[in-house]
Parts: structure tokens; sequence; C-alpha cells
């Protein structure tokens, strides 16, 4: 009975997984691009033998070939990290961009901005800037922010407080709490907008509330020195209006 059971425990399993190994290595020869990703991620994981990463390059690429956007990452991701060869990876990553898959633009995107592709590839604000903003226009939050700070600090393209404070509106209304900051300290200070104490205190009301600058206080300390110079019918107004924005889920905040 003992010999029984351990063929039903041990034995049997491994022919269902070599069973499935099989029959989808045979879908991947036959050209099939989500069989030849699974088998590449078999082959980089070591799932049924010892890990092979020249063989799961082999299918990642046949799959890469056929416009696969995860076996597309995934090789930018071995020659990155495994085989330390950042241009090899930007290649794929560009493929990826191509094909508009959002990973593949912010990981150019920071590449560029960091110098991650050092020393061959150095740091290029430029280009860097290129793909926050092809990510930015896609809607991604956090590539609005780097974008509207570039603008801010002039990186890579001269100061634009007037382009920095769009996209950290466009941020912002995604609830994005250092936008919102930012955004109201842009209305405070007359910085590409025009200077209006109502929506910069409501706009860093609406950022305290979310979070932002509560370890270091510096949300209240600026919302004090504003409020030191509104009027309480402005300060009323200030806080109708946040609480407006917080209630459409930030579509109604002007």
């Amino acid at each position: 009975m003992k010999y029984l059971l351990f063929f039903l425990a041990v034995v049997l399993p491994n022919t269902a997984f070599a069973s499935e190994f099989e029959e989808t290595l045979e879908l991947a020869k036959e050209g099939n691009a989500e069989a030849q990703h699974t088998v590449a991620g078999w082959y980089s994981r070591g799932t049924y033998s010892p890990s092979n990463i020249t063989e799961a390059i082999y299918w990642y690429k046949k799959a890469a070939a056929k416009a696969h956007i995860e076996s597309i990452n995934n090789l930018a991701l071995l020659y990155r990290f495994h085989f330390r060869n950042m241009a090899e990876a930007i290649k794929w990553y560009l493929k990826g961009a191509a094909l508009e898959d959002m990973h593949s633009i912010k990981s150019l995107a920071a590449i560029y901005d960091l110098g991650l592709g050092n020393p061959g590839i150095p740091e290029d604000k430029s280009e860097a800037l290129k793909w926050y903003r092809r990510a930015a226009i896609d809607g991604d939050s956090n590539s609005q922010i780097r974008l509207a700070e570039m603008y801010y600090e002039g990186e890579g393209i001269p100061e634009n407080y007037l382009e920095s404070a769009r996209w950290f509106r466009k941020a912002a209304i995604q609830g994005k709490a250092r936008s919102q900051f930012k955004l109201g300290l842009m209305y405070a200070d007359g910085e590409g907008l025009p200077r209006d104490d109502i929506r910069g205190f409501m706009w860093l009301s609406v950022a305290k509330t979310n979070g932002y600058g509560l370890t270091s206080g510096i949300s209240s300390d600026i919302l004090s020195a504003i409020k030191e110079r509104m009027t309480n019918k402005e300060i009323m107004k200030a806080q109708a209006l946040a609480a407006k924005c917080f209630a459409s889920d930030y579509k109604d905040c002007d």
C-alpha cells in the first residue's frame, strides 16, 4: 500500500507536469506566442529543470517577434539585471515603447533621468523629458509629477512655470498629494498662475488631508502663513472648495 501511495503522491504529479511542459513546448514550436512566453518563463525560473537563461532568451525572443509585450519586458529585464547590458536592455525597451507599452516608456524615462545606463549611457535630461512626456500624456500620474518638476526646475528644458503648473494639476486631480501641495504653493506664490490665496489654500488643505507634510508639519506651517493674509470669507470659500473637490473625487476643484 505504501508503494501505491508513493506512486500516487510523487510519480503521477511529475508525469502530469512533464506532460504539461511537453504540450506547451509543442505549441511553442508551432508558433504560439503565449506558449513561447510560458516556456521561456519556465526555463528562466527553472520550473521543470535547472534554470537555463539561454533557452529562456531564445523563447522570449520568439514571442517578442510576435509583439508579445511581457516577453519584450522580460528580455529587457534580463539584459538589464542579469547580464548588466544596458544598451541591449534599452533596445528592448524601445521595442516595447514602439508598441505603446507604459512600462517600457517609464523605464526609458528613469534610465535617462537618473543616469542608470552609466557608463555607456549617461544621464540625459532632455531624453528623459521626452519619455516622461509620453507617459504623462497617456495619464501616468507619477510621470506627470516628474515632468512638472522638470519644467519647474528647468531640467532638460528652460524653466516654464505655466507648463509645470499644468502637469502638477493633472496629477493633483488623480489624487497625488505631492502634486496637490505643489499646485497649492504655485497658486499662493503666483508662480505660473495668477496669485490666488483661495485656490492655494484649497489645494494645500487637500494635500494635508491626504497626508502630505504631516510628519514635517510643512503643510500646516504654510497654511497658517497663507491664512494670516486671508479674510474669514476667503477662508470659508477655500474650505468649501476643498470639500467640493473631495466630494467630487477631484473632478470639480474650481
